[in-house]
């Protein structure tokens, strides 16, 4: 059942009204107060059957804090409790059974104890409470859980319900003040020599029953009436009103170090003035007493000032705190992505759809992010142009210690389709896609760029290049894994204490996702060309060529997307009147016209032969015919990669040696003049022993070569060295499949 059938039940829009706020939504606590509000509204309509005030379900049942109980057989065990005379008497599971018939029980009729299984329902009834801690006094209400525990310790547990929590402070404060006190004052009252032999007898049955230990649920069943049925303890107010006072005095009045952090203040959420608490549980564990990053000189005592928040809204923040934490991406041990949708001025239908998103979080444990793909590129969801954005937060959390990492608290997803859609209409242009009659413009081999997919075969990233998988760049963009798939894997240094932040991948997924920022491109080509440099060296083994084609047409599209979707941008070095080429996408015409990308898009590429479409691609890429020192590195890779592809033709008999002596990472502006006249020799003495060739063989890179370095020598060149070589490597993939035209295959007469 999904929130929105709950909450938008006849009547349910008022509720919705009241609960959204009258300003637009901005920080974490305003996210988990409107998914606390939502999730406490949806517990009490779906199980407004049970006689419990909606406000302790506010303030704090969590019936759904422990879904593991609810396939056990037996997930709850209790102590029948019998007042009807003004005393307390232990009555039995027979007693349980007798009073409410069609209930059953497996320990014995005569055993002072009710065994049965759990569910969301009977929880609440239960009155359950448990904040996240599992650290002591995680158990707020009379209800006590339990992880495999002994006979012994389940034993004594249940003698605590009668000490520690029936004859509390703050128990005794709600006896005093509420009509129906007299309850706790009858509970309390049980003497220490019964309470003794209970534990005993409860000990016993436990080893009979449990002998290895018991998971579950403690409690009480109580009756109040002869003849009445033995009611579970959030059926009462009196002991719901003793659990709402517990978390107010334990887990915000007094946590940690602090004695009282309560004040007089206007409440940071609602903008309500009254006593307001500054320690109470918070988003992402933040401002915790034992999160990793301290504020000195700041008194727990006086920490309501930071961030007041009134009792309510507390509540409702801790509720919302454990459904936001649904939204969760394990990046590493211990680092969390939390990746949160919100809009800022909801209305009540896409409040609700929010909800419905977390709800379906909740149920897809660990697949938040292909949860969010879904939902946030379907055209059909309520979210899709509604103008949501995410929260997104990296957080390391070693036991109870929190870090936050990264933080971008309004993510667009109109900025992320725009990178997705951007990646998918190159994929299906003639640039990387053959149309009928016409090849590519960028002849990259047809394994670097896959449209279809088999269950046996691995692509090592290349699902980024089949062609109508925008949901999967979208992901990618989401869980960092679209760089990850280009970038230089850099393991952590173990004495960095970022965890992971400092990764490029999580830098530039950062640097994509915030709604101002521009990813630096010379930047981005230097995490490319190590891993390209990476890869090329580990093929040196192998029998085929060591050309990284796939990962290069990767890092290609994935570059070209980028600037397409205007995320590039160098601020820093360049006005935006006079924008660095890098920035700007290449510039053909793709089968669809997006009018959200930024980038405008000359007519379709239209070519006879190599030469011409060698002009178009140059001409089609402003960072290659707006600059002669790149466009001499892609010139100097290409004519490398023909000579390749000249030495691997089946028809000839030569060594494959010229892509081994000039890889890409022995390319530098001092030994490129070097290079480059070794590689004009093997094709002049290529050209001279082939018979079919009537001159010098690729003559259309060797002339444009040789213009650009009488013009200016390498060595005065001011390109970068990350920039030289991945142009070089660009150059590379391109000459290797630069065949020709007609059939685009290779034959004697494609090497001219």
């Amino acid at each position: 059942m999904i929130g929105s059938e709950v909450i938008e039940e006849e009547g349910g829009r008022d509720t919705l009204d009241d609960i959204l706020l009258n300003r637009a939504y901005s920080s974490i606590y305003d996210i988990a107060h409107l998914y606390g509000r939502l999730h406490n509204t949806y517990l009490s309509r779906r199980y407004n059957d049970v006689d419990i005030d909606e406000k302790y379900i506010r303030q704090r049942l969590t019936p759904e804090a422990r879904p593991d109980y609810f396939d056990q057989a037996i997930g709850m065990v209790s102590v029948p409790v019998d007042i009807s005379n003004g005393s307390v008497r232990i009555a039995t599971a027979g007693d349980v059974v007798a009073a409410e018939p069609g209930q059953s029980d497996d320990i014995g009729s005569t055993a002072p104890l009710y065994a049965e299984p759990v569910d969301q329902e009977k929880l609440l009834r239960v009155g359950y409470s448990r904040q996240e801690s599992r650290a002591a006094g995680h158990n707020m209400s009379l209800a006590h859980d339990v992880t495999d525990k002994s006979p012994s310790k389940c034993a004594d547990y249940i003698t605590n319900l009668f000490t520690r929590w029936v004859q509390s402070d703050v128990a005794s404060e709600v006896a005093a003040e509420h009509p129906d006190g007299d309850l706790i004052n009858c509970l309390e009252s049980f003497d220490g020599d019964k309470l003794s032999e209970l534990e005993e007898t409860v000990q016993s049955e436990f080893e009979n029953r449990f002998p290895e230990g018991f998971t579950g649920v403690l409690s009480l069943r109580i009756r109040t009436e002869k003849g009445g049925r033995f009611r579970y303890p959030g059926e009462f107010e009196v002991l719901n009103e003793v659990t709402r006072r517990r978390w107010i005095a334990n887990q915000m009045r007094s946590y940690s170090e602090a004695d009282d952090s309560s004040g007089t203040a206007t409440d940071f959420v609602t903008g309500e003035r009254g006593e307001v608490f500054g320690v109470s549980d918070s988003p992402l564990e933040r401002h915790q007493g034992k999160m990793a990053e301290s504020f000195p000189n700041l008194s727990p005592d006086e920490s309501w000032r930071n961030r007041p928040l009134s009792s309510d809204t507390a509540f409702a923040v801790i509720a919302g705190s454990s459904v936001i934490k649904q939204f969760v991406h394990l990046l590493r041990d211990d680092t969390r992505l939390y990746i949160i949708p919100y809009l800022q001025t909801p209305s009540p239908g896409e409040a609700t759809a929010l909800y419905d998103l977390a709800r379906k979080a909740m149920e897809d444990d660990g697949q938040v992010v292909s949860v969010l793909s879904d939902e946030l590129t379907d055209r059909g969801s309520r979210l899709y142009d509604s103008g949501v954005q995410l929260y997104y937060s990296v957080v390391y959390e070693p036991g109870r210690k929190s870090k936050i990492l990264t933080e971008e608290p309004s993510v667009s997803v109109s900025k992320i389709r725009a990178i997705a859609d951007a990646h998918e209409e190159l994929l299906n242009s003639n640039l990387l896609n053959r149309h009928p009659g016409r090849p590519p413009l960028f002849p990259s081999p047809s394994y670097g760029r896959t449209n279809s997919q088999t269950e046996d075969d691995e692509y090592d990233g290349s699902e980024y290049l089949m062609s109508s998988m925008s949901d999967t760049v979208f992901s990618g963009l989401l869980s960092g894994g679209y760089f990850q798939s280009t970038f230089f894997n850099r393991k952590e240094n173990e004495d960095n204490d970022n965890y992971g932040a400092s990764d490029p991948w999580a830098t530039a997924t950062q640097q994509c996702l915030a709604p101002e920022t521009r990813l630096n491109p010379e930047w981005l080509i230097s995490q490319y060309v190590p891993r390209i440099e990476q890869e090329q060296r580990g093929s040196f083994g192998d029998d085929d060529l060591p050309v990284p084609d796939s990962l290069l047409t990767r890092q290609y599209v994935q570059y070209q997307a980028l600037a397409r979707a205007g995320v590039l941008g160098t601020p820093n070095k360049q006005s935006e009147n006079t924008p660095s080429p890098l920035t700007k996408p290449v510039q053909i015409k793709t089968m669809t016209d997006n009018s959200n990308l930024a980038q405008p898009m000359n007519e379709e590429a239209s070519f006879e032969n190599r030469e011409q479409r060698l002009e178009q691609f140059i001409e089609a890429h402003p960072a290659l015919a707006k600059d002669d020192e790149r466009q001499g590195a892609f010139l100097l890779g290409a004519l490398v990669g023909r000579l390749a592809a000249y030495q691997t033709s089946p028809k000839k008999d030569l060594s494959r040696t010229v892509m081994r002596q000039h890889p890409i990472d022995s390319i530098t502006l001092q030994r490129f003049s070097t290079t480059l006249s070794q590689v004009l020799d093997k094709n002049a003495v290529y050209s001279e022993d082939d018979e079919n060739v009537n001159s010098i063989m690729n003559t259309r890179y060797v002339e444009r070569l040789n213009d650009i370095v009488h013009r200016k020598p390498p060595t005065e060149w001011e390109l970068s060295t990350s920039d030289l070589r991945m142009h070089y490597g660009l150059g590379l993939s391109y000459g290797r499949s630069d065949t020709s035209i007609g059939e685009y295959n290779d034959d004697d007469d494609t090497d001219k």
